[in-house]
């Protein structure tokens, strides 16, 4: 097959054409290891890659007859976040900490992956426990972003969106915490979906802030989201947290007749002409379907980053309290005390950025500013929970930006600022998605458990591009 065909080949068409026998897992396969052998050193998408995992599995999938290939991800080329466990399969979470542990079990998405026949490549590269937006890690190297590499790929699934726009797999599996699959699924344009909180099992992600972490999929089409989702998602009994998911969840919506709200003060934030501009273009493609489109006023969105990095930081400082050296992680240290110990295993374990949201979290949770800091921070938590149920009682789906603007440059300096389009989806539990529109991006919230009319927004947006495209090139 044109190889140039099986690199713009969408998944789902990918996994129909090996199901049928009309193409070889082992060499869809071969091809994608080969283009990670040459763009990953560059590139750094990868920090563990599994060739003879990956060979041996597409070999056992060819040799399965025909009739029996049901798989819905069958010989599908996946990539997981190096924080998402992997059965024998190196798992460091961008930690020195973690960069020997092998773990002994599947989070139950790889598990469920696994079962629908995908072929998973490798761990790609974060921000070390997913704390950043721009996959700048000391311990495993920086990931470049495929389009432009003086810029980052964002953060912190900036790896598994770089695996996929650099053309090394078909899909990817991230982590959402607050924003963290949509915004580098924006700036590699790329489409990028955050689940509702509990859709998708948490059993087997190395946690960050428990309440808001959510497994994603990044990938290049609606289609192939939709697809993933269909097989990750679901109850779990190993995760209290999750939730039985509803039989039309990721149903098709017609577009005609729907209500979009836009929160103006999105709009009045810095966000470059660009996006600003893929917002309004957006709202008129979904007029032009039928949809409804008008500013509303959401709530004050000053609230937004610090609520969300108070509650954050207080979960990570509980999470990765166990990370020691001695109940879990390297020991890397020598001293002549216990105190002193920890104190030096938890100083060469962390980066810089990990230890400040530690610390910050620890004195948040403090007794003297348990009060005054986090309870606050959680009654804000409710107003901007009870605002988006407010607006969903008018509106149907909600448009933004996605992110400000371009991708950070490798060099830049981390702004905490650029996550405000992503982190009211997680603080109240809602599924929102990244779509590319050019150089530019927007971003579609939708009701609990309606991932579905995201998809359809986006697959119907998709399938007028293409159309427009092959017109274009006659």
């Amino acid at each position: 097959m044109d190889k140039e065909r099986l690199l713009n080949m969408s998944a789902a068409e990918a996994a129909e054409l090996m199901r049928s026998g009309a193409l070889s897992a082992r060499k869809v396969t071969a091809f994608f290891l080969e283009r990670i052998r040459e763009r990953n050193e560059h590139i750094r998408a990868f920090i563990t890659v599994d060739e003879a995992g990956a060979m041996k599995c597409a070999e056992a999938l060819d040799a399965c007859p025909v009739e029996k290939r049901k798989g819905r991800l069958f010989g599908v080329p996946v990539s997981v976040k190096d924080n998402i466990l992997t059965r024998g399969l190196r798992t460091t979470a961008g930690s020195a900490f973690l960069q020997d542990f092998i773990p002994p079990d599947d989070a139950e998405a790889v598990a469920r992956i696994r079962k629908e026949g995908a072929v998973i490549l490798g761990k790609t590269n974060l921000d070390e426990f997913g704390m950043g937006s721009a996959t700048r890690n000391p311990v495993f190297g920086n990931t470049v972003n495929p389009l432009d590499d003086q810029r980052s790929p964002g953060g912190s699934s900036g790896g598994a969106a770089a695996s996929v726009s650099g053309g090394m797999c078909m899909l990817a599996l991230g982590t959402d915490t607050g924003g963290s699959v949509r915004q580098p699924a924006a700036y590699c344009g790329l489409y990028g979906i955050k689940p509702t909180y509990g859709a998708v099992s948490r059993y087997g992600l190395i946690a960050y802030a428990s309440s808001m972490d959510q497994i994603g999929v990044i990938g290049k089409y609606p289609e192939d989201l939709r697809l993933a989702l269909s097989v990750i998602s679901g109850r779990d009994e190993k995760d209290d947290t999750s939730l039985p998911v509803p039989e039309d969840c990721l149903d098709q919506a017609e577009l005609s007749g729907l209500r979009i709200g836009i929160p103006m003060e999105f709009l009045k934030e810095e966000i470059s002409d660009e996006n600003r501009r893929a917002v309004s273009d957006f709202a008129d493609f979904l007029k032009g379907e039928g949809a409804e489109a008008g500013l509303f006023h959401l709530m004050d969105t000053s609230l937004f980053i610090p609520v969300y990095y108070l509650l954050a930081c207080s979960e990570a400082s509980s999470n990765l309290g166990r990370y020691d050296g001695i109940r879990y992680g390297k020991d890397q240290a020598v001293s002549e005390n216990l105190g002193g110990l920890y104190r030096e295993n938890r100083t060469s374990g962390f980066s810089g950025e990990v230890r400040t949201r530690i610390l910050t979290g620890t004195y948040m949770l403090s007794e003297e500013n348990y009060e005054d800091l986090y309870l606050k921070a959680e009654k804000a938590r409710k107003l901007i929970r009870n605002a988006y149920d407010q607006a969903f009682q008018s509106y149907d789906l909600l448009l933004t930006p996605c992110v400000p603007g371009e991708a950070p440059l490798l060099t830049g300096p981390s702004v905490y600022s650029d996550d405000l389009f992503t982190v009211g989806a997680n603080l109240a539990g809602l599924p929102a998605l990244a779509l590319p529109l050019g150089k530019a991006s927007v971003q579609l919230t939708g009701p609990r458990m309606k991932e579905g009319r995201l998809l359809s927004a986006a697959f119907c947006y998709e399938k007028k591009r293409r159309e427009k495209e092959m017109r274009w090139l006659g």
